[in-house]
C-alpha cells in the first residue's frame, strides 16, 4: 500500500509513530494544556485515516467482527467527550496549538488523502497484510501519543499539589499564582481521561505490535533515492545556513549529520560483511574513524539541543525541514527493517552494495565542509536563543572552566532578556564552546574522509546475477522528491 506523491502512506505512518516518540521524550518539558488541545487533533485524524482503511472484504479470518473493529470509534467516542466537556472552560482554555502533535495530524491526513481503494471485495495477501500493519502502526502511534499527554499532565498536576501544600504551610491560600482547587480538579479528570485512552489502545497494541509488521509489503528502494536525498542535503544545508544561520538551523544540520554519521557507519559494516570492502580495512581504520565521527557529531547536536526549547526545529528552514526528512526517509528505506536494523544480508538484498558504498564515501566528504559552514555559522552575531537556556549552559560551562574564563560584570544575558526567556546573542563562553566543537567534528571528518578514500581502490566487482528481490538496479523506480513534515530527531 503506498502512494507516488512524496511520501507513501507507510511512510507516514512511520514519520508519525517516531513523532509521537518525540513527544513522549519531551513530555517533562512542553504544556500540558497546550498538548490537550492538539490532542484531539490527531486522534480525528487518525479516526479518518482509519475509517478510509479499505474493508477486507469476506474471508475466513474476517468471518465474525474482530475486536478491533469498534476500537477507533470508542476512542473518538472517549476523545470527542473529553474535547466537548473541555471548550468554554478555564482549562485547558483556548491558546495556541502543540504544532509537533499538530504535524502527526497532518501526517495522518495526508496518508487518508493518498487512500485510492475503497472497500474492495477481492485483495491480495499483500494488501490485507498491508492493512493490518497501517492499523498497528496507526493505533501504536495513538498508545504513544497518549502517554506523553499523559506524563505531562502528571507532571503538571504534581506540581499544582506541590505548590498547594507549600501554600497550606505558610498560610498563603490567596496567592494568585496558585492553581485553585476547580484547576486542579480538572487537570486531573483530564488526565485520568487520556490515561484509559492510553490504557484501550494499548490492549490492541498489546495483540498486535510489533508481529503484525511482519507481513508488511516492502517495495524495493529506488534505485538512486539515496544518492540523490544526499545530494539535495548537501546542497540545501549549505544554502540554509548562509541565507539563515539560526540555531535551529544549525541544530538541525547537526542532528541530520549525525543521523548520516550513523546510517553510513551502518552500511558499510554491512558492506564488510557481506564482503564489498576489505574487511580488514573496515575493522582496523575505517570503522573507528566513523565511530569518531559519529561520536563528534552527537557531541555537537547535544550542545545545540541544550540551547533550545523542545519545538524549535519547527522553526527551521522549510526547505531544510524538507531534505533532512528525505534524507532520513532514504536511510530508514536501505538500513531498517520496520521496527529493527536490517541485517546486511537484507541490505544488499535491497540495495547495489557497491554504488551504495560510494554514496556513503561521497557523504563522509561532503560533511567535512558542513562542519566548516557550521563553524562560520555559529560565529555570526545574529545567531540567537532563549535566554534562559543560554544563561544556565553558561554558567554550566564556566563553572567547568573554572577561572579560565572571567563571568562578564553585566551577567552571560541582561536581566530583562531573562525575566522574559527573550531571545539573546549568545555569550561568549558559549560561542568559543560551539565553535570549538565544530572544528573537532571537521578533524574527526576529515580523517574518517582519508580512510574511506581507499574504498575507491579495494571495492571488489559486483558478482554476477540479479538481487534476490527480483528487480535489477537500473529498473527501480525514480526517487521521489524532499517532503516537508515532521522531522525525527536522529539519535535522540
Amino acid at each position: 500500500m503506498s502512494g507516488n506523491d512524496r511520501r507513501s502512506i507507510g511512510e507516514l505512518l512511520l514519520d508519525s509513530e517516531l513523532a509521537a516518540r518525540d513527544v513522549l521524550m519531551d513530555a517533562y518539558e512542553v504544556d500540558g494544556a497546550t498538548m490537550l488541545r492538539t490532542w484531539g487533533e490527531v486522534v480525528e485524524s487518525a479516526g479518518d485515516l482509519w475509517d478510509s482503511l479499505p474493508s477486507p472484504g469476506p474471508s475466513p479470518e474476517f468471518a465474525s467482527p474482530a475486536p478491533e473493529d469498534s476500537l477507533m470509534a470508542q476512542l473518538q467516542a472517549m476523545n470527542g467527550h473529553l474535547m466537548r466537556s473541555g471548550r468554554g472552560q478555564q482549562w485547558p482554555g483556548a491558546g495556541e496549538p502543540d504544532e509537533r502533535l499538530l504535524r502527526i495530524a497532518e501526517n495522518l491526513t495526508r496518508a487518508s488523502d493518498l487512500l485510492t481503494l475503497r472497500d474492495s471485495n477481492v485483495m491480495s495477501p499483500e494488501v490485507r497484510a498491508d492493512l493490518g500493519a497501517a492499523r498497528a502502526r496507526l493505533v501504536h502511534t495513538l498508545y504513544i501519543g497518549a502517554h506523553g499527554v499523559h506524563v505531562t499532565l502528571n507532571r503538571e498536576l504534581r506540581n499544582m499539589q506541590s505548590q498547594r501544600a507549600a501554600a497550606r504551610v505558610h498560610n498563603q491560600f490567596t496567592h494568585p499564582e496558585l492553581p485553585r482547587e476547580d484547576l486542579v480538579r480538572a487537570v486531573s479528570r483530564s488526565r485520568d481521561r487520556v490515561a484509559a485512552f492510553e490504557q484501550l489502545a494499548g490492549s490492541y497494541v498489546s495483540r498486535t505490535y510489533p508481529h503484525a509488521l511482519d507481513g508488511e509489503h516492502l517495495p524495493p528502494p529506488p534505485a538512486d533515492r539515496l544518492r540523490q536525498a544526499l545530494a539535495a542535503w548537501d546542497v540545501q544545508a549549505h544554502r540554509s545556513l548562509s541565507r539563515s544561520p539560526s540555531a535551529e538551523n544549525i541544530l538541525l544540520t547537526s542532528q541530520t549529520q549525525m543521523m548520516i554519521a550513523q546510517s553510513g557507519q551502518v552500511l558499510l559494516r554491512a558492506a564488510s560483511q557481506a564482503g564489498r570492502i576489505d574487511p580488514d580495512l573496515y575493522a582496523s581504520r575505517l570503522g573507528p574513524a566513523l565511530d569518531n565521527a559519529h561520536a563528534s557529531w552527537s557531541s555537537l547536536s547535544r550542545s545545540w539541543n541544550q540551547l533550545l526549547p523542545p519545538q524549535a526545529l519547527l522553526k527551521a528552514d522549510p526547505s531544510l525541514v524538507a531534505a533532512a526528512k528525505e534524507t532520513s526517509a532514504a536511510y530508514r528505506e536501505v538500513a531498517y527493517d520496520r521496527t529493527r536494523p536490517a541485517s546486511a544480508i537484507e541490505i544488499a538484498d535491497r540495495v547495489d552494495l557497491s554504488a551504495t558504498v560510494q554514496t556513503v564515501q561521497q557523504s563522509i566528504s561532503s560533511s567535512v565542509d558542513i562542519a566548516h559552514v557550521i563553524g562560520h555559522a555559529a560565529a555570526q552575531p545574529d545567531v540567537t536563543a532563549p535566554a534562559r537556556r543560554l544563561n544556565a549552559r553558561a554558567q554550566q560551562l564556566h563553572a567547568e572552566r573554572g577561572e579560565s574564563f572571567d563571568a562578564p560584570h553585566e551577567g552571560w544575558v541582561t536581566a530583562s532578556d531573562h525575566l522574559n526567556n527573550a531571545p539573546a546573542a549568545l555569550p561568549d563562553i558559549m560561542r568559543d564552546d560551539l565553535l570549538t566543537q565544530a572544528d573537532e567534528v571537521a578533524a574527526t571528518a576529515t580523517v574518517a574522509m582519508s580512510a574511506a578514500s581507499s574504498l575507491e581502490t579495494t571495492l571488489p566487482a559486483a558478482p554476477a546475477g540479479a538481487p534476490m528481490n527480483g528487480q535489477v538496479h537500473q529498473h527501480r523506480t525514480a526517487a521521489p522528491a524532499p517532503i516537508v513534515g515532521h522531522v525525527h530527531p536522529p539519535g535522540r
